[in-house]
């Protein structure tokens, strides 16, 4: 089956995301994965993921970082069963100015 070997197909046709700031950007509140653009960079990642067991991204909101950590690992959970440990830490918690 395709969505099984193929997680930007199944990203962008069974699923979708919401958006909070949608309406500063004009965009619907629920969407699927783009297509196009900024997606291309979440591609890379998904690369990524698939050759290192454990791997530190910097978060970047022009990357959809996020999308390609949350959405590979909802792929991986829904298809193979598998469990995805995701950690996320800020700067400012850390005490680091």
């Amino acid at each position: 089956m395709q969505c099984a070997q193929d997680p930007p197909y199944w990203l962008q046709n069974y699923t979708a995301t919401e958006n909070p700031q949608y309406q500063q950007k004009g965009l619907p509140f629920r969407a699927p994965f783009p297509e196009e653009g900024l997606f291309r960079a979440a591609l890379r990642l998904f690369e990524a993921f698939a050759k290192w067991p454990h791997l530190f991204i910097p978060k970047s909101r022009d990357m959809m970082t996020s999308w390609a950590v949350m959405g590979y690992s909802a792929h991986r959970g829904q298809w193979f069963k598998e469990e995805t440990i995701v950690q996320t830490h800020s700067e400012n918690k850390a005490g680091v100015s």
